[in-house]
């Protein structure tokens, strides 16, 4: 799965020319939490990113259109539209 990943990515997503994706997703406020200090801990014990090295974040941020993030009563919810 990886390797098709990396290989639409290389090609920039052109097979999904058209493609567009909007939703919402809700996260509770502590799975947020745990995410951003699993984050910066990565990112402090080592200088990298918590990313994996095979996700390929440059090909797929030129295709996020909007990202909002709003947090309500202990849940963040992150609202997206990807586009290819």
């Amino acid at each position: 799965m990886e390797e098709l990943f990396a290989l639409y990515a290389a090609r920039g997503f052109a097979d999904f020319a058209g493609l567009t994706v909007s939703g919402a997703v809700p996260i509770k406020e502590e799975l947020a939490n745990e995410l951003i200090a699993r984050f910066l801990t990565a990112a402090s014990a080592d200088g990298s990113s918590a990313v994996p090295s095979t996700v390929p974040t440059q090909a797929l941020l030129h295709l996020v259109k909007t990202l909002q993030v709003r947090a309500t009563e202990g849940v963040v919810t992150v609202h997206f539209e990807i586009r290819a």
